[in-house]
């Protein structure tokens, strides 16, 4: 959901914004696709400073996160500064990226 949002706030058509399974014998690990973690890292210096917020607000209005911004915003932040820090180490190892770890 956050994915499709955040392609959807960039312009960025024809970017899936679906995550990767890693291994199908860990089904709780996916990879998020280099296209949707260079979304991630636009984000984290938006052309316009109020994208951030919008999107935040967005993500915690949507029915799967049922939250408030002020939640969501740092959590959106912290995910901005993770993929701009993937996207520098990728420059140097082709093997960095952005993986998603679920517990349930």
């Amino acid at each position: 959901m956050l994915g499709e949002l955040a392609v959807r706030k960039v312009h960025a058509t024809g970017v899936g914004a679906e995550l990767s399974l890693v291994d199908i014998e860990l089904d709780t690990l996916y990879a998020v696709p280099d296209a949707l973690l260079e979304v991630f890292a636009e984000l984290n210096a938006p052309e316009e400073p109020d994208d951030v917020v919008d999107l935040a607000a967005e993500w915690a209005a949507a029915e799967e996160m049922e939250s408030t911004p002020e939640v969501t915003e740092p959590l959106l932040r912290a995910l901005t500064a993770m993929a701009v820090a993937a996207v520098a180490a990728a420059d140097d190892n082709a093997k960095m990226g952005l993986f998603f770890f679920s517990a349930s």
